[in-house]
């Protein structure tokens, strides 16, 4: 080794330690999946500019794909558990109604939005389309929708038959709280009858 070796001299040496003559020397492989063509060629670029041996240069992409594929698990492990959070978190609010909804969220985000953005991850791993506020603003906005259309068309609407534990409290309030109502008209038992029935209803809504 001299004294103040040059590039010259350096490049002399570390090429008889197995340094290739050029960085295609190193034979990196793009997998189309982790390692592109660009990584590949720019990982083979400085492994040459470090004058790295193909064994140092291997053993380093080796540590990158591991490190690469052990992330993406783990970002995948959250989403998935993000996921199922919101699941649960909407089946605990909107009860009975929460395929329902769902349904009329996800219609209504393919009828006025584009769906490009609902992949984008958030901080927590999940996904946007994921995110069960989002999800909620989506309902909200088919149930908007619901209201203008003919009360013909609401009526026959498997969303107009389902309520979330919320709204069908929101109703048993109602006929109870009414004293006109006929649920409480023993002179009409084939009316009151129905709103008995229609109490019931609710409060398996509520109950489940």
């Amino acid at each position: 080794m001299p004294v103040n070796p040059t590039d010259e001299d350096l490049d002399r040496i570390y090429g008889r330690l197995g340094r290739p003559e050029s960085p295609e020397g190193y034979g990196i492989k793009a997998d189309g999946n982790i390692v592109t063509e660009d990584v590949a060629a720019n990982f083979a670029d400085v492994s040459h500019r470090l004058r790295l041996t193909p064994e140092q240069a291997s053993g380093i992409m080796d540590y990158y794909r591991s490190s690469v594929e052990q992330s993406s698990e783990m970002s995948n492990q959250m989403a998935e558990e993000a996921r199922e959070n919101t699941v649960a978190s909407l089946q605990q609010e909107w009860g009975r109604a929460y395929e329902t909804k769902l349904e009329a969220a996800v219609k209504a985000v393919r009828e006025i939005a584009d769906p490009e953005p609902f992949i984008i991850n958030l901080y927590d791993g999940s996904k946007l389309g994921d995110n069960p506020d989002f999800i909620k603003a989506f309902a909200k906005i088919a149930d908007f929708r619901q209201t203008v259309t003919s009360e013909d068309t609401v009526s026959e609407s498997p969303q107009a038959m389902v309520m979330t534990p919320k709204e069908a409290q929101a109703e048993v309030d109602a006929i109870l709280n009414d004293r006109s109502h006929v649920y409480w008209d023993k002179s009409n038992p084939i009316g009151r009858d129905a709103a008995i029935k229609r109490v019931q209803e609710l409060m398996e809504m509520i109950h489940g």
